[in-house]
């Protein structure tokens, strides 16, 4: 991602924007009418609300336990005989050319699959999962590099057109609408 409308603030400013609550965005996708028309109960599209995956980054690198160690953080290419995380490799080397001198990408990668959870508060459902890229491989094994932002309301369909809506579809519209509405663009 890369800062695109991001403003200066004061250090007051700063504190009281990532201190206070986290920005939630309401998402609408529309259900195509073939898919509509295989549901038990008819929608004419699935409503929501999210966390914004940067609002949810910039706490990783802030507040994180993992950020307190810098050799959990890797926002520049190194020079790497293998590819052993996203520092490595080509892409970042370009990723960073692009940006001007002294700035770094805040990289991520987001999952949509199902997240399971427990009767203390958690259900099973279909979400998503932003994992903070500039972690490093062995910093993104723990939870503390993972955060979860979305889930998406169960819909009555027929198992294999759920398991293609859910994990196609809605997947890739929600990727889109995300993009569309997170302070910072790609």
């Amino acid at each position: 991602m890369l800062l695109s409308n991001v403003t200066l603030r004061l250090p007051t400013q700063a504190h009281a924007d990532i201190t206070a609550p986290i920005r939630t965005v309401k998402g609408r996708i529309p259900i195509p009418r073939d898919i509509q028309d295989l549901m038990v109960v008819r929608k004419p599209h699935v409503e929501y609300e999210f966390f914004d995956p940067t609002d949810v980054l910039m706490r990783m690198l802030l507040l994180s336990p993992l950020a307190a160690d810098p050799n959990n953080l890797c926002f520049w290419p190194r020079d790497s005989p293998q590819y052993e995380g996203y520092c490595d490799g080509a892409r970042l080397v370009r990723i960073t050319a692009a940006l001007p001198p002294g700035t770094a990408a805040l990289t991520s990668i987001r999952f949509f699959d199902e997240i399971n959870r427990d009767e203390k508060g958690f259900e099973t459902g279909d979400g998503g999962i932003v994992v903070g890229g500039f972690f490093t491989r062995a910093a993104r094994e723990s939870t503390y590099a993972k955060s979860h932002f979305i889930t998406f309301a169960k819909l009555n369909l027929p198992k294999v057109l759920y398991l293609h809506f859910y994990l196609y579809y809605l997947a890739l519209r929600t990727y889109l609408y995300i993009v569309s509405c997170s302070k910072i663009g790609t």
